[in-house]
């Protein structure tokens, strides 16, 4: 263990570029105290939600509950349907498993498409890890998410 209090870290990072001329998503997972965060940089779409979906699966595997699972998308430059609907069934996952999924996001590429499906209702979405590894309570909070 070193002095941040991580005890394990993956990091999958495929090259989408030369199979589908889209860009990368990076996927890493490590596990921070009881908080199991996985951080997404790139975009989630149709071809890549399968690496997040993935790494979320670890996540709710090794995840000690009530402590989250945090899903870090501060990074992500686009949320496609696909990735809503990771979002959504891990959400569903976590909760009966005990847990929580915590979504990072400020950016309007995330923010706007779970404001316009309606899922800022439903999911637990905060601007920063920080709160989404402090806060303690299981239902949404009051999501940061901006119609514009």
């Amino acid at each position: 263990m070193n002095d941040n209090n991580q005890l394990y870290s993956e990091e999958l990072s495929v090259d989408l570029e030369t199979l589908t001329g889209d860009r990368p998503l990076r996927v890493k997972r490590t596990v921070q105290g009881h908080t199991v965060l996985v951080e997404a940089c790139g975009e989630v779409d149709l071809v890549t939600a399968l690496m997040l979906e993935e790494q979320l699966e670890y996540a709710e595997a090794i995840v000690v509950p009530p402590a989250p699972v945090v899903v870090d998308l501060s990074r992500v430059a686009f949320l496609g349907a696909r990735g809503l609907g990771t979002l959504v069934h891990h959400h569903h996952r976590c909760r009966s498993l005990g847990s929580t999924l915590r979504i990072v996001a400020q950016q309007p590429e995330v923010l706007r498409p779970i404001h316009v499906t309606g899922l800022d209702t439903t999911l637990c979405v905060v601007p920063n890890v920080h709160d989404a590894q402090h806060q303690r309570t299981h239902n949404p909070p009051q999501n940061h998410i901006s119609s514009t």
